[in-house]
């Protein structure tokens, strides 16, 4: 069976969570090599969010396929090998 994801996030929630708690949000829920391409954005809150929204939406695959969660910090959510 093969399943679909989707989701769609407010930049301004994401821009909320990330004003409250800083780094620690930052550390719940992306990779170390996620937040190393952070630093490189000029959009930071843009690029969180987009993160975001695409691990929501592997979560719902993955857990309708195989009915546990996964961490938020065992998704990666990386750029291809030519920088897209």
């Amino acid at each position: 069976m093969i399943s679909i994801g989707t989701d769609i996030v407010e930049i301004k929630r994401i821009k909320k969570s990330y004003d409250r708690f800083g780094s620690s949000f930052l550390s719940h829920v992306y990779s170390d090599r996620e937040q190393k391409l952070l630093k490189g954005s000029s959009k930071d809150i843009e690029f969180l969010a987009g993160r975001w929204a695409a691990k929501e939406a592997l979560y719902k695959a993955l857990s309708t396929e195989i009915g546990f969660g996964v961490a938020w910090k065992e998704m990666e959510i990386l750029r291809s090998p030519t920088g897209g």
